[in-house]
């Protein structure tokens, strides 16, 4: 009985389930996963984007290689994200 006691004071009266969600900074797995996914959707057009006005004398095929998906599903936006870095490395530096 004292343990749980000592357990429930270091949390300060809250319950294993607030202090857990305490630690997410009060953020769901969804919501997270959804501020993934629009972190990785924003870099993808990002890399489009600049694909896309690079020199297609100098890249070709750059701006094909880096097109977004036409799909809007998370699996083809990692899929394509996954494709911009196996593509990358060729034309690594007209990104920087």
């Amino acid at each position: 009985m004292e343990r749980a006691e000592e357990e429930e004071g270091n949390r300060g009266g809250r319950s294993k389930g607030e202090e857990e969600e305490g630690n997410r900074g009060g953020r769901s797995k969804g919501e997270r996963a959804s501020e993934k996914e629009r972190k990785l959707a924003r870099r993808s057009r990002r890399l489009s984007g600049t694909a896309s006005v690079l020199d297609p004398d100098q890249y070709p095929g750059a701006a094909e290689q880096f097109a977004m998906p036409l799909s809007r599903t998370y699996e083809a936006l990692l899929g394509a994200a996954r494709g911009f870095l196996t593509a990358v490395g060729s034309i690594k530096a007209a990104f920087v």
